[in-house]
């Protein structure tokens, strides 16, 4: 398990205190030391953490529509696997959608 939880998911965020989100996102987003890329429907997380100009996020992130997470994920991995197939990426990238 990472042992640096917070580096993901910056401080600063505006979700609600006590809210248990941010919680949720370091324990998953810590759960592997892979770069990781994140895909956001649209929800509370999305809002609280993307507040224009700034964001949250400290890792690749792609926020869309409600129904469309798993269809971005699928994209992001095809990409992926082409990029490393052609040697531009050599890291093992996880892709992780958040919904609700």
């Amino acid at each position: 398990m990472n042992k640096k939880l917070t580096e993901k998911l910056a401080p600063g965020h505006s979700t609600c205190a006590g809210c248990g989100i941010p919680a949720i996102v370091r324990t998953v987003l810590g759960a592997t030391d892979d770069p990781v890329v994140v895909i956001n429907a649209t929800g509370c997380l999305e809002v609280t953490t993307t507040l224009h100009p700034y964001s949250a996020w400290k890792v690749p992130y792609i926020h869309n529509a409600f129904e469309n997470a798993g269809a971005t994920a699928s994209g992001v991995e095809a990409a992926l696997k082409v990029l490393k197939r052609k040697g531009v990426v050599k890291d093992n990238v996880k892709i992780v959608a958040f919904g609700g």
